[in-house]
C-alpha cells in the first residue's frame, strides 16, 4: 500500500501542477464542432488563443463574448485558489512550527 502523502506534501504538489489554465468554447452538432480556446501559462504569462473560423465571422461570433467571460471566470477562480493554498500553507506551517517548538 503506498505511503499517504502529509498535507504539507499535498499542498505542495497542488501548486506545482498549477501551470495552466485552459478554457475551451466547443460547439458541436451535425457531425462537426468548432471550438475557441485561450491557454495561459500562469507562470511565464503568455496566453494564447485559437479559435475555427466561424467564432470570427460565422454564426459562432456571438459566442466570443461568452467565451471572453468565461476566461475571466477562471482567471479569478486560479487567483481565488492560489489565495485559499497560500493560506492553508501559512496555517499548516504554523502548526507545525507550534507542535514542534
Amino acid at each position: 500500500m503506498p505511503e499517504k502523502m502529509t498535507i504539507e506534501e499535498k499542498l505542495t504538489t497542488a501548486i506545482e501542477n498549477v501551470v495552466t489554465l485552459k478554457i475551451t468554447t466547443m460547439v458541436t452538432g451535425g457531425g462537426a464542432s468548432q471550438k475557441m480556446e485561450t491557454s495561459i501559462d500562469l507562470v511565464q504569462g503568455d496566453i494564447k488563443n485559437s479559435m475555427d473560423r466561424e467564432f470570427v465571422t460565422g454564426d459562432l461570433k456571438e459566442l466570443r463574448t461568452f467565451h471572453e467571460a468565461q476566461v475571466l471566470k477562471g482567471q479569478r477562480i486560479i487567483k481565488d485558489n492560489i489565495e485559499t493554498l497560500k493560506a492553508l500553507w501559512t496555517f499548516v506551517r504554523d502548526r507545525a512550527a507550534s507542535k514542534n517548538g
